[in-house]
């Protein structure tokens, strides 16, 4: 271990390290650190410079002893939260020295907390420069549509909106945050266009779909689901009579589809067009090619923060109409140096907005989900008299409406970038920006994705200001530097199209009758890499021919809402018989968080309980199994008391109840379209020796090019399709455990090239893919040799004890 100088303060990894060998009975190296040890204090100071140079300065001494024992109490805070204590307000059975106890059934509880003492930091604060506040209400509850504001509302300025889409079949609206767009123009668009006409509003996420519409809603005074409604990919509010229809992007092509002209709609409007959603991106194509069929169809694209030009070049259009608004001034101020931990500096800077600047809402940008939850935590232990909610796309539709709906006491929203765009949180005074986002990343050579935390675009950073300054003067607490906004930021995000696999987007562009990818008009298009592997994949899976055209095969995994892969897996589980429990299965996996939640905290009691649904070969059977006890829990238990067994089991609620939702969808999906009529869905007997081998057959007929074979000790593999090294990810079941051969649903890169969800296989299996797999699907040298001479060798092992087993029987 790395020797520290003395009076070195420690950072979180070294209080986590040492409580966990703590609690779980491990021994602690000789030369980590002790608790006893932690004096050391850590002083530093946030300065925040504005653009005409006045200086905030936040200066705090954290006594190190203090930091680690707030870290302790937070630990408990967690755990407790994820226990089910703050539900059922009773302490447990106490926790023995090795972890949780897990009996054999999955309802079982245990556990009680220890109390640790915490103390705040010491603190000195220096007066920032004094400016006059506005007077405006900080605690708006209502939505009421502020003329003042808005300058959409204004007589002249509709009526030049109007006539600028009743004349132009494409409109191009760039305006500012706050200013009206999401909520006002498909209001006047109503109005004006012939009496009968339907408007679809398109989102990228589903929050602000379901958000924008009640928003709406509320405004014209009618309820959700008549003339203003919803349509998700797991909820609908919508009726014959809706009107406005807000909806996600992916939907809308999934509606294109079905109906290439889009004959429901009069007009579409594209909001938030800048965030180049994938979707996004696959439908500016098709709506350009709709514009040249239909003379009456109008499209509308909105954003603050749109690159103008290249739209206008794309469309061949300079129809642009500049939204302005009265909004309120807001004041940007950036660090004057990095800090080097941004949830450490983002909570000393809500401290200071609370404790030296005017009342109102603050609003904290942060990047994750487990972030989020442990910020909550933290400042409602802090400020009592502040209400801190948590925002992001997995909460409950309730709790998302609590953000949006107003506050009556003040409030301290923490969030994702979901609240970003098109979401209004009423009362919003101060934003603090950490100036990061996790962002999705794609390698095509390694077919391996990544999920890394990046900074976000000057545009982002626009977009995150805006959220103050709609009510009264607003304040933006950047916590990067100007240098680093000015220099080191992207102008605008990179399409998500560049950063994921284009395997399903491709196939569904195929069944749409365009057969030269390369050549579809995309705004940017992809790499070529990206195409060939798009191509590679569908190739292999047998769902194109060797001309590239589109098979019958292909038309129906097009269908799937899911992978294509998943295609293949369903079929092979309809010929073994297990066709419900893979349904099941691909619900799991596709969904967007993982089902046996894994708190970074409390990791190795999350473990100890998993093993509750363990599995000895497979991942994906465990959150089978996992998702069993969650759908007989469901039958018994009350909602209040199913969450506490989901925090008891560390199981996520949210991911399975999206799991519930998409298996349904899928089960609908396969029942129309791929059964003959009156046949139902398999199900084979779980307590059966055969159900897992079944299953674990059916993975390998999707997922066998992502087969890994072992190399020498440990939890090294080289993947079949690239026989590149990958390890396994350290959460999984079969860590530790040498199997010569093993499929997995991803390849990740953190850091390190992983493995994630894997099962154990026999190579015999990979050999009933196709009886030439050796020659098909293990890879070559230039020269025509084989790469790994020891897979080969392995895979011939293989064919030689299938080609007995046949001969004798």
């Amino acid at each position: 271990m790395q020797q520290r100088e003395p009076g070195c303060a420690l950072g979180w990894g070294d209080w986590d390290n040492y409580r966990e060998w703590q609690a779980h009975g491990r021994s602690i190296p000789r030369d980590h650190p002790k608790p006893g040890d932690w004096a050391a204090t850590k002083a530093t100071a946030l300065r925040f410079i504005d653009e005409a140079g006045n200086v905030e300065t936040r200066e705090y001494t954290m006594n190190a002893r203090a930091e680690i024992m707030d870290r302790a109490s937070h630990w408990i805070s967690v755990r407790d939260k994820l226990d089910g204590n703050h539900l059922r307000g009773k302490k447990k059975k106490h926790e023995t020295a090795q972890g949780r106890h897990v009996n054999a059934s999955p309802c079982s509880r245990s556990t009680e907390t220890p109390t640790v003492q915490c103390r705040a930091p010491t603190t000195t604060f220096i007066l920032p420069h004094q400016r006059k506040a506005s007077t405006a209400a900080p605690h708006s509850t209502s939505h009421p549509v502020r003329a003042k504001a808005l300058g959409l509302c204004e007589g002249e300025v509709k009526e030049k909106l109007i006539e600028k889409v009743l004349h132009n079949q494409v409109t191009i609206i760039h305006g500012q945050t706050g200013c009206g767009k999401s909520t006002q123009v498909p209001q006047i668009l109503l109005n004006a266009l012939p009496p009968g006409s339907s408007i679809a509003i398109t989102q990228p996420r589903v929050v602000a779909a379901v958000g924008l519409a009640t928003r709406v809603a509320e405004e014209m005074n009618v309820a959700v689901g008549t003339v203003v409604g919803y349509r998700t990919r797991y909820e609908s509010a919508a009726s014959k009579q809706t009107r406005l229809t807000f909806l996600t992007d992916g939907l809308l092509l999934r509606q294109f589809e079905s109906d290439r002209e889009l004959t429901q709609y009069a007009c579409i409007i594209i909001d938030e067009a800048h965030e180049r959603t994938t979707s996004t991106d696959v439908l500016l194509p098709l709506l350009k090619g709709l514009i040249g069929r239909r003379n009456d169809f109008k499209l509308v694209i909105m954003s603050a923060t749109l690159n103008l030009g290249k739209f206008c070049n794309y469309f061949a259009s300079d129809n642009v109409f500049e939204a302005h608004s009265s909004v309120y001034t807001v004041f940007i101020k950036h660090l004057h140096r990095p800090c080097a931990v941004y949830e450490i500096a983002a909570e000393a800077t809500v401290q200071h907005i609370i404790e030296s600047r005017p009342p109102g809402d603050i609003l904290v940008f942060l990047t994750s989900v487990r972030e989020i939850d442990k910020m909550v935590i933290r400042l409602k232990n802090r400020y009592r008299e502040y209400q801190v909610l948590p925002m992001y796309s997995a909460l409950p539709k309730r709790q998302r409406h609590a953000v949006t709906s107003g506050f009556d006491k003040p409030t301290i929203v923490i969030s994702t970038n979901v609240a970003e765009a098109s979401l209004t949180i009423p009362g919003i005074r101060y934003v603090v920006d950490c100036g990061l986002k996790v962002e999705r990343g794609y390698n095509p050579r390694l077919g391996m994705s990544t999920l890394l935390v990046t900074p976000v675009s000057r545009d982002s950073g626009r977009q995150r200001a805006g959220r103050a300054g709609r009510q009264c003067d607003g304040e933006v607490y950047r916590l990067y530097t100007k240098q680093t906004h000015d220099e080191f930021m992207l102008a605008h995000a990179t399409p998500d199209l560049h950063n994921e696999s284009l395997t399903h987007t491709f196939l569904r562009l195929k069944c749409l009758g365009f057969d030269n990818i390369p050549r579809f008009d995309f705004l940017d298009a992809p790499h070529p890499e990206m195409y060939l592997r798009a191509i590679g994949e569908l190739l292999n899976l047998g769902l194109i021919d060797n001309d590239l055209k589109v098979n019958w095969s292909g038309k129906l995994a097009a269908k799937l809402p899911v992978r294509p892969q998943w295609y293949r897996c369903l079929v092979k589980a309809n010929a073994l018989g297990c066709l419900d429990q893979m349904i099941t299965i691909v619900a799991i996996m596709e969904t967007r968080d993982d089902l046996l939640a894994r708190p970074h905290a409390v990791r190795y009691v999350a473990e100890t309980s998993h093993r509750a649904f363990g599995h000895a070969d497979s991942d994906v059977l465990a959150r089978l199994n996992a998702m069993n006890c969650f759908t007989q829990m469901k039958l018994v238990l009350s909602a209040t008391d199913l969450i506490g067994w989901c925090n008891e089991y560390f199981v996520d609620y949210h991911a399975a109840e999206q799991a519930l939702e998409l298996r349904e969808q899928i089960r609908g999906t396969i029942e129309s379209q791929f059964l003959s009529a009156g046949k139902k869905i398999s199900r084979f007997d779980e307590t059966d020796a055969l159900f897992s081998v079944n299953i674990q057959k059916s993975l390998v007929a999707g997922f066998f090019a992502q087969a890994g074979f072992a190399v020498g000790s440990g939890d090294k593999y080289n993947v079949l399709r690239s026989n590149e090294p990958y390890l396994l990810d350290p959460n999984l079941c079969l860590t530790g455990v040498q199997i010569p051969w093993v499929i997995c649903l991803n390849l990740h890169y953190g850091g390190v090239q992983y493995l994630q969800y894997v099962t154990a296989i026999e190579p015999e299996w990979l050999l009933e893919v196709n009886p030439d797999f050796i020659n098909l699907h293990v890879p070559k040298h230039h020269s025509g040799e084989y790469k790994n001479s020891r897979m080969v060798a392995s895979l011939q092992e293989a064919a030689k004890r299938v080609y007995n087993h046949n001969d004798a029987s």
